[in-house]
């Protein structure tokens, strides 16, 4: 058995295509024999590595289709029992899940490293506000209680003037 992973060329069926159909509306395409007419043409590339049947399931994810899981037999023609269908659907819809949680958790990725970021925002600002706030407040506190430690020891003009100074200071900040 060789892989063909990156080996055939995509499939691109138009929407008028019975293929087209057949896997959109069925959600799978069972082929018994690719040598049978509307097949032939479009699985030539499958037919140069010998494939005679093919069970293509689309693998969707979020609703839009996404890839395709076939498995193919080769040199003979193959009829695929229900069982074997529901089996290889069901693996169809772990693949889809898989990659449906892979994308939620990279998206949950993305959103914990914006909310870090911007926490580390909110965090910077409200130091710089902090600062700006504290520093001000500091030099009214040093001021008034320089008035009030000399308070009897000042005469009325000089306690006016330190009172204008501390208003003019409170104004500044």
């Amino acid at each position: 058995i060789q892989a063909k992973i990156n080996r055939l060329q995509e499939l691109n069926f138009p929407t008028s295509h019975v293929c087209y159909n057949e896997i959109f509306n069925n959600k799978l395409l069972n082929v018994i024999d690719l040598e049978d007419e509307p097949y032939r043409k479009a699985f030539q590339n499958f037919r140069k590595f010998n494939v005679r049947a093919i069970l293509l399931i689309p693998v969707f994810q979020h609703g839009i289709h996404f890839g395709f899981l076939s498995f193919e037999m080769c040199n003979e023609i193959r009829i695929w029992h229900k069982d074997e269908i529901q089996l290889i659907n069901t693996f169809g819809n772990i693949i889809s899940t898989s990659f449906e949680r892979k994308k939620i958790e990279e998206k949950r990725i993305r959103f914990e490293h914006s909310l870090k970021e911007a926490n580390a925002t909110k965090d910077k600002f409200f130091s710089i506000i902090t600062k700006n706030i504290r520093i001000p407040f500091t030099d009214l506190t040093s001021l008034s209680n320089m008035l009030w430690a000399n308070y009897q020891k000042w005469d009325n003009n000089k306690r006016i003037k330190f009172i204008e100074s501390i208003k003019e200071s409170s104004l500044a900040g």
